[in-house]
């Protein structure tokens, strides 16, 4: 009886680091693609603003300062989105 519930408890100990070392291998997976997909952003930065005389005049009023922030940071683009 005792030595049946030493083989179940070294199962149970290898089962829970066989689930352990998994998490940590997907983690690893998971932190080595995340870093592609944030290269595949272009750099654009779109700037949400509430529109609340119209889309034109929004994109009137606010594309300057769009133009202004892309020509003062060149690695970013910007955009208004109305």
């Amino acid at each position: 009886m005792v030595i049946f519930k030493l083989m179940c408890f070294k199962i149970s100990i290898f089962n829970f680091y066989m689930k352990l070392i998994i998490e940590i291998i997907i983690t690893l997976m998971a932190l080595c693609i995340l870093p592609e997909f944030a290269e595949c952003q272009d750099n654009l930065v779109k700037i949400g603003v509430l529109a609340k005389r119209g889309k034109e005049r929004c994109l009137e009023k606010w594309s300057p300062t769009a133009e202004y922030l892309t020509n003062q940071i060149p690695e970013y683009t910007f955009i208004i989105v109305p």
